[in-house]
Order: structure tokens, then C-alpha cells, then sequence
């Protein structure tokens, strides 16, 4: 599963305060929220419809009688759904702990491992020092929103020998210059020659048609070779490949490919092949991706632009390269409206996963979500036993939360008509019966 996957009453028609109200009280919230993290203990908002808490602590100086009530019907899943941020909490809880003074490097989330990694910058002194106190802050942040699964590990950000990329030498750089002058004064059009020290290697880009390149990559192969015996270069392989002008591959650089690993360069040069070839037949494409698992690479355009026949018709059946393996060739014809749904069921699933894994009472794991005939299909991975006697009682909590924010009108404005449905699976796997 690729993506990891608000209810409240009508509080937005209530009569204390129109739409433009409402939302600059969630903006004070929020920034409540953000400014003013737990300084001793959480005070609960309880809201009694969903049996649910969501523990926050502000500033005293914010809490407005209008504010309170629309945190207490403001529940997780909607705060967490409402940010634009895709990975709120990572920003708010990196916002808050620099605004502590700490000098945080990043924050990664795991959602499997239900794991936060805070990377420090400074001494060995200095971490051993602040570890402790960063974990409890963090630990503190989390539980005040209601997350208490979640776990928080701390790490020292250190510089990994090989992380940065090999400066190329001044000399490199000249006797790259040397063989692609070289080779072009043999009468070959170079596109590029670049040494790339990361993988001892000297790559090549041959500026000529298919059947020029054909004849003549094996004879460039074996002269190139040559020159870096001359340069004392042995340890050097050469890797050829057929340079399309008016391609990505015209953005390629030395230092660019310098920094990536090989499958990254494979997937340039293929990429390239497939716009000369769409480009041939004048078909317009929105993407290329290469899948280096099964050897495949796929060229992608709206439905509404081409369809599946023109667009294979267009490509060779395989890509045979000479030093980059050879790749078979898909195709798929994307639609707007099944791409809108697909992101619409990520953006559902990614929010409630944060939310309800994030609850230890909730036992979730994950929680993935898919659109199809109008129908929201939500299903819920938990830790549940087959035999658990808890599961009833979960199942319940975990509705309530997602009918509260259905029943919202951010939910309702979500769903845009549509319905949905729930499944739960115990920790086997298998399907919970109600």
C-alpha cells in the first residue's frame, strides 16, 4: 500500500457565529495549538455525542468562550484532515521544538513502526545533554493531541562517512574534457562524457541516429577504454548510450549524475527513447516511469488526449540498450476523474491512519482506502486477537470518530454525496464480522 492511510455537530450554522468567524477561531486555534504546547498538565475537551476526548493545552490568554466551543466539537480526525500541510503534525511538532531553542535537523514519521526520528544537530556534549529533555517535550506534543500510540526516537545528526557526494578533481574534469575532444576529433558526436567516481565509471552519450549508433557504440567503447588507460584510469569501466537531442537527457549533468545511483541514470536514458519515439508520431504523453523490479517501462497519457492502441502503437515492444539492460515497454491511459478519486481515497486514508493508529484504546495498525461506484471503502487493519473481546467496543470507537467527521461539513462537503463503508480486519488479516 503505497500512502499511509474532522465530527462534530452543525457547529458551523450555530448561531453564535457565521463561516468567516468560525474559520479565523480555527486559525487562532491552531496557532494556539502551535505556539503554546503543554507546559504542565493537559486539560480535556470532552465531546459527548462520540464518547471522545482530544486533550490540548493553550494559552489561557486565547481560550475565548467561542474559541473552547469550537475545540470542543472540533475533534482529531477533522483538526489533522482541515491542515494543508500533508504531514501536519511532522511540521508542527518541528516548529514547536525549534521554537523551544532546539536545533532539530528533520523529522521523519513511520507509520508502521508508529515512530517519529528527530534528528539533532550539535556536539556529542550537547545531544547526550538534550536527548532526554526533546524526547519528553516531543512525547508531551503528541499526547496533547490524543496520539499516545506513537513513540518518539531521538537521534544525533551525524555526518555518515559517504553520505556526501565525491567532489570530482580538477583533473578528472580536464581529462573528461580531453577524451570527449578526443573522440570528436575521430569523427564520433559526443552529447556528453562525464566521469562518474561514485561507480568508477565513464559514461558516454553518443549524439547519432539508431543505425549510426548501432555501427559505431562498440568501436567509441573500445577507444574511450583506451584513452583512460592512457589517463591510468583502469579501474574505470565505460557505459555508451544512444544521445537524443531535444530530450530530458539534454538537462543531464556532470555533477548531477555524480550524485545518483546508477538505476537513477538508466531511467533517464530510457526515459529519453520514449519521448523520441512519442515525439515521432507527434502523440502527446504525461509521464514515464521505470520499474527496475521487473525490467518494465511505462509511458503514460490522458485518456482524452490518445487511447491505449495509438499510444502502444507508437512504442517498440522492448528497449534493448547497451549497457542498461534491455526493458520491456507498457502503457496506461490516465483519467482525470479516476486520478481525482485515487488521491481523494489517499488524502481520506493517510488523515485517518494518523489519527486512529496514533490512539492506543483503537488497536489500528493501518488504514488504506479506495472510490468506486460512489462508495468510500474504508478498511481498518488492527492488532485485535480473532477472539478479542475488546473488538465489539473498537469497532464502535473507531465508527463514531468517522461518522463525527462525515456528519461535519467538511465531511459532508469530502463525500460530496458519496457513501461509505467500513471494514475491519483482525490482526491476521482476516475480515471482523459485526
Amino acid at each position: 500500500m503505497g500512502d499511509l492511510f474532522k465530527n462534530t455537530k452543525q457547529y458551523y450554522q450555530d448561531e453564535y457565529f457565521d463561516n468567516e468567524t468560525h474559520e479565523r477561531i480555527k486559525r487562532k486555534v491552531k496557532s494556539s495549538i502551535h505556539q503554546h504546547p503543554k507546559k504542565s498538565k493537559r486539560m480535556p475537551y470532552f465531546i459527548a455525542a462520540a464518547g471522545l476526548f482530544l486533550t490540548l493545552v493553550m494559552g489561557s490568554a486565547l481560550l475565548s468562550p467561542s474559541v473552547s466551543k469550537v475545540m470542543a466539537e472540533f475533534p482529531l480526525i477533522g483538526y489533522l484532515f482541515d491542515s494543508k500541510d500533508p504531514a501536519p503534525l511532522v511540521s508542527e511538532m518541528e516548529n514547536y521544538l525549534k521554537s523551544e531553542g532546539y536545533p532539530i535537523y528533520y523529522i521523519d514519521d513511520n507509520f508502521q513502526k508508529k515512530e517519529y526520528e528527530i534528528a539533532v544537530k550539535g556536539s556529542d556534549p550537547y545531544f547526550l545533554g538534550m536527548k532526554d529533555k526533546i524526547h519528553e517535550k516531543a512525547l508531551d506534543f503528541l499526547e496533547d493531541k490524543g496520539l499516545d500510540a506513537y513513540s518518539v526516537k531521538v537521534v544525533q545528526d551525524v555526518k555518515k562517512e559517504g553520505s556526501v557526494p565525491e567532489k570530482k578533481s580538477e583533473t578528472l574534469i580536464k581529462e573528461e574534457k580531453a577524451i570527449k575532444e578526443d573522440l570528436e576529433k575521430r569523427g564520433y558526436s559526443i552529447g556528453l562524457a562525464f566521469y562518474i567516481p561514485r561507480s568508477k565509471t565513464f559514461t558516454i552519450g553518443l549524439k547519432e541516429d539508431k543505425q549510426a549508433f548501432s555501427n559505431n557504440h562498440s568501436v567509441v567503447k573500445e577507444e574511450a577504454s583506451k584513452l583512460l588507460e592512457k589517463y591510468h584510469r583502469d579501474e574505470y569501466k565505460v557505459e555508451i548510450f544512444r544521445y537524443v537531442e531535444g530530450s530530458f537527457i539534454e538537462n543531464v549533468t556532470s555533477s548531477g549524475w555524480a550524485r545518483t545511483d546508477p538505476g537513477f541514470r538508466t531511467a533517464d536514458v530510457l526515459s529519453s527513447y520514449v519521448e523520441e519515439a512519442l515525439s515521432e508520431r507527434n502523440l502527446p504523453y504525461q509521464g514515464i516511469q521505470v520499474q527496475f523490479p521487473d525490467h518494465s517501462i511505462t509511458g503514460s497519457a490522458w485518456g482524452f488526449q490518445t487511447n491505449a492502441e495509438t499510444l502502444k502503437s507508437a512504442l517498440p515492444k522492448k528497449f534493448d540498450t547497451v549497457d542498461f539492460g534491455s526493458y520491456h515497454v507498457k502503457v496506461k491511459i490516465l483519467s482525470r476523474e479516476k486520478m481525482a478519486r485515487g488521491e481523494k481515497a489517499r488524502q481520506l486514508s493517510r488523515t485517518l491512519a494518523i489519527a486512529l493508529a496514533g490512539q492506543k484504546k483503537l488497536h489500528v495498525k493501518t488504514v488504506g482506502s479506495s472510490l468506486a461506484h460512489h462508495t468510500f471503502s474504508i478498511g481498518v487493519s488492527t492488532t485485535l486477537s480473532p477472539n478479542s473481546k475488546d473488538k465489539e467496543q473498537v469497532m464502535e470507537d473507531v465508527k463514531a470518530q468517522i461518522k463525527d467527521f462525515f456528519s461535519s461539513r467538511e465531511g459532508k462537503d469530502f463525500l460530496q454525496g458519496n457513501d461509505y463503508e467500513i471494514e475491519f480486519h483482525d490482526k491476521n488479516g482476516d475480515l471482523i464480522s459485526n
